[in-house]
């Protein structure tokens, strides 16, 4: 039971630590890695992603 409480404890404790950095405005993989384990959440593929992000044209509608 000690090793499961460590590894319980070691987790929360980066858990924490990569809050603390997101809010300070200092975000990497590792961060968001833990972050989206706690939530449940899947890592997004960013080919999918940056369509959306990147096409403005598609957000906002075409410049002309």
């Amino acid at each position: 039971m000690d090793e499961i409480k460590q590894f319980q404890d070691e987790y929360e404790q980066r858990l924490a630590n990569a809050l603390d950095q997101v809010e300070q405005g200092y975000i990497n993989e590792d961060h968001m890695a833990i972050i989206r384990h706690a939530c449940n959440l899947p890592k997004h593929s960013p080919a999918k992603l940056l369509p959306i992000i990147y096409n403005f044209d598609e957000i906002f509608g075409e410049i002309k």
